[in-house]
């Protein structure tokens, strides 16, 4: 009676987890999006598809436009969609985000050594509850493409395709730049042919894109584009990243008028963004003591922080360290006791959605600093992945 109701139970908990689970993806992640779209223009419609017709017509100035900030290479391949009438254009590029989602997922489980029932359970749950995936989803971001890739480009190198992963993960960085965060853990951990696939796969997208966006695009890309990029949170209240925090206590201390450019803030950020880099620089040394799931966890996570801009959307590549943390975690439970309370905190923290874009968040003292609560949660992510332990002794 015992082993046999015990099965019964588990796999009733196991369904009923999983049908919650896929419920709410269907219900927050296609059904709003597709037919409760935000009143404001989604990414898609008020960037990529300008951009792409106006490569697809070779009019030229894709920086003319302040909102563009990808690098050119991005609108060489969404400018096929311009071919299209826009209404297929759009549910095109949101089908292409959703199947970026599912191999996400299936290649991430896929490649863990222990793959039990509860396991999935667990990771669909993650997936479903993770709110920052259905903001990218309701305005249509990039950030679904890129964590595939990065996924891609791991499994890749778990194989010893080295050269290939190195390939993959140039191509994210020039769909958007933060990717190149990668060249530093090549040097570090002296992957070479990892880092010859990186260069080579720059120099190869980056030159089919110039058939299209020339040399022109790439050149205002550097003028106009990357100053763009470091300055882009300026002003926006919306923005998580370490700069704009320290933007939020000036504005709590009456000094706003001072804006991004004051010495303290750009001191702040600086030392903040060396910090990161050290302490990855730190782990990385120890290559050997860690598995390559765990180093490309804690790459994503410093990757995020040292940006000079961290959106809500940004954080879907948080999935992948939080999959890893999971996974790692029904392997080596008995060392990581308060890991796996600090990544349910953190966890908590990014996941759950409250209105910390309301004006009370955004306008009241400080208020203002819990509205910062899901880069608090980014850094003890960070954190968990810095000091996992990985030993059964």
């Amino acid at each position: 009676m015992g082993s046999s109701d015990k099965r019964k139970e588990n796999a009733i908990l196991f369904w009923l987890l999983v049908s919650f689970s896929v419920a709410s993806f269907l219900y927050r992640g296609l059904l709003l999006p597709l037919f409760y779209p935000p009143i404001e223009p989604n990414d898609f419609r008020g960037t990529f598809y300008p951009v792409a017709t106006n490569v697809f017509l070779s009019t030229g100035g894709l920086y003319t436009a302040a909102k563009y900030l990808y690098p050119p290479f991005f609108a060489f391949l969404v400018a096929p969609l311009a071919s299209v009438p826009f209404d297929v254009a759009e549910k095109l590029w949101f089908f292409i985000l959703l199947a970026s989602l599912a191999g996400s997922f299936f290649f991430l489980f896929t490649s863990f050594s222990e793959r039990s029932s509860l396991l999935l359970a667990l990771l669909i749950f993650l997936f479903s509850q993770f709110e920052p995936l259905y903001v990218g989803l309701s305005y249509y971001q990039a950030d679904l493409l890129i964590l595939f890739i990065l996924v891609v480009a791991y499994r890749l190198e778990r194989k010893g395709l080295f050269f290939g992963s190195g390939a993959c993960l140039a191509l994210g960085a020039l769909i958007k730049v933060t990717p190149l965060y990668f060249l530093f853990y090549f040097l570090v951990s002296k992957k070479w042919r990892s880092m010859a696939g990186f260069i080579g796969g720059l120099l190869f997208f980056g030159g089919l894109s110039v058939l299209s966006v020339g040399t022109k695009g790439w050149a205002d890309f550097f003028l106009y584009g990357v100053p763009a990029l470091l300055e882009n949170s300026a002003g926006n209240r919306l923005d998580l990243s370490f700069t704009n925090l320290l933007l939020s206590i000036q504005r709590l201390l009456g000094r706003e008028e001072i804006g991004k450019s004051s010495l303290w803030i750009r001191t702040g950020s600086i030392a903040f963004s060396v910090t990161v880099l050290f302490s990855l620089w730190f782990f990385l040394r120890k290559d050997k003591a860690h598995s390559l799931e765990l180093r490309y966890a804690t790459i994503i996570c410093a990757m995020l922080l040292s940006a000079s801009t961290m959106m809500e959307t940004h954080l879907v590549l948080l999935l992948f360290p939080f999959s890893i943390l999971v996974s790692l975690f029904f392997q080596y439970p008995e060392k990581n006791t308060k890991h796996i309370l600090f990544t349910s905190v953190a966890f908590a923290m990014i996941a759950l959605r409250y209105g910390y874009t309301a004006p009370f968040f955004q306008e009241r003292g400080w208020a203002l600093l819990f509205a910062k609560a899901k880069f608090f949660g980014t850094c003890l992510t960070y954190l968990c992945c810095l000091f996992f332990r990985a030993d059964k002794t």
